[in-house]
């Protein structure tokens, strides 16, 4: 919890916050926002919100203040350090049960797309730890150099990334606010349930006037994670909650690292490591942006199914079943008549699921030519379904086209799905 802050000043330390720009980043791997979205977004980075932390710029930040809550006055600027691991310089976060740390954005952002690699060190899955590191914004920049926008005392507070000490977890969510002060409990949540602290993470935060998305970055591919939150005309609570479209405001960054602590927690130190945080606009301004062109193709609205040189069941090719399709085994296929409002590129996405720990495809072909053939992963039931990019099609004429999806591993048993949604990605 982070609503209200003392006004106790401090120094910057001019040994761990340097003046000057970033020289050339070490960092090892940089990745653009998902081709599905990225034509909403500008290709370059957001100069003054970017970072790669080669150094602290403090023409970009500056030192958080401290929290109300717990022992007072315990951000250090020596626990904001810079460190080096193989070719890679990060930030990283020191908080222990005597000091905190924590850096505040001196430049705000809105709409866009902020990509940010993460990691947590010294909290252990399933043990509740005083530690407190998160990765957030506000419509204050909680430091000694205030920058806010009010928005006449309607506000929010973004927590993309943060530990519940309560519940050994790290959580998504957007908080309604008002006059600075967040209303926990009226929190609505992309995801709350996540307890993957190993390793680093490539997440994506995405805002724009529609709500928010967090998106995970793996082995070369982004997924969505948890549930969008949209904004709307009303407010509602939990996973999946809506928020007031009124609410929403310019935020500042904040990268913090504080301290609750509790006699049954954890108090060994916590460390919050970030590589880089780059963020890109949205394309146009707020009250004037892109729409994402979007067509559903509902696969049990077949045109005709069958099954090309496969085993076969009981049920030839896709059997429709509860709003989704079922029964596929390898070789199984549907048509689909498709209406195109442009001529373009396309990309495709499938919602499959599937428990098979085995080789399961599949293909997506337009007007009789294979686009593309992917491996779906397993998703420990035929229920449970997850978002797989298919890959692009490309549309040469507008209108009626055929669209044919069909499983091709070498597993008889393959994937039950539910929807294929095609998003314009431009010409």
């Amino acid at each position: 919890m982070k609503t209200l802050l003392s006004k106790t000043g401090f120094t910057l330390g001019t040994a761990i916050l340097t003046a000057g720009f970033f020289s050339q980043t070490l960092n090892a791997q940089t990745v653009k926002p998902p081709a599905s979205v990225a034509n909403l977004y500008a290709n370059t980075r957001d100069a003054n919100v970017s970072d790669d932390f080669s150094a602290i710029n403090p023409t970009k930040w500056a030192m958080r203040k401290n929290k109300t809550s717990g022992p007072g006055s315990m951000i250090k600027p020596e626990n904001n350090q810079i460190k080096t691991e193989g070719r890679t310089k990060y930030l990283s976060l020191l908080a222990n049960s005597t000091s905190e740390s924590g850096i505040s954005a001196l430049h705000p952002h809105q709409d866009g797309f902020t990509i940010v690699r993460w990691r947590i060190r010294g909290i252990t899955k399933d043990k509740k730890h005083s530690g407190h590191p998160s990765i957030w914004s506000f419509s204050w920049n909680f430091s000694d150099n205030s920058r806010q926008d009010n928005n006449g005392g309607y506000t929010t507070e973004i927590d993309w990334m943060e530990y519940d000490n309560s519940y050994k977890l790290y959580h998504s969510r957007i908080i309604p606010a008002y006059d600075q002060v967040s209303h926990i409990a009226a929190s609505a949540f992309m995801f709350k349930d996540r307890n993957d602290f190993n390793g680093w993470h490539i997440q994506g935060y995405e805002n724009n006037a529609q709500g928010l998305q967090v998106w995970d970055y793996k082995n070369g591919t982004w997924r969505k994670a948890g549930v969008p939150v949209k904004y709307t005309n009303e407010h509602t609570e939990g996973v999946g909650g809506t928020i007031t479209a009124g609410y929403r405001s310019p935020q500042w960054f904040i990268l913090s690292n504080v301290w609750f602590e509790k006699d049954a927690f954890e108090d060994n130190p916590v460390n919050l490591d970030i590589d880089y945080l780059h963020h890109y606009k949205l394309k146009g301004n707020s009250n004037n942006q892109p729409q994402p062109q979007e067509v559903t193709v509902e696969l049990e609205d077949f045109t005709s199914t069958g099954n090309q040189g496969g085993p076969g069941d009981a049920n030839e090719g896709f059997y429709p079943s509860n709003g989704s399709i079922s029964w596929n085994t390898t070789g199984d296929y549907a048509d689909y008549s498709v209406n195109f409002p442009e001529t373009g590129r396309w990309l495709a996405t499938i919602h499959a699921a599937s428990p098979i720990n085995g080789d399961i495809n599949a293909r997506i072909s337009l007007n009789g030519s294979i686009a593309n053939t992917v491996a779906v992963p397993t998703t420990g039931n035929w229920a449970n379904f997850t978002e797989v990019e298919l890959g692009e099609v490309r549309v040469t004429t507008a209108g009626s086209n055929t669209i044919r999806i069909q499983s091709t591993g070498s597993s008889k048993w393959q994937w039950n799905a539910d929807k294929v949604v095609l998003r314009y990605l431009g010409r």
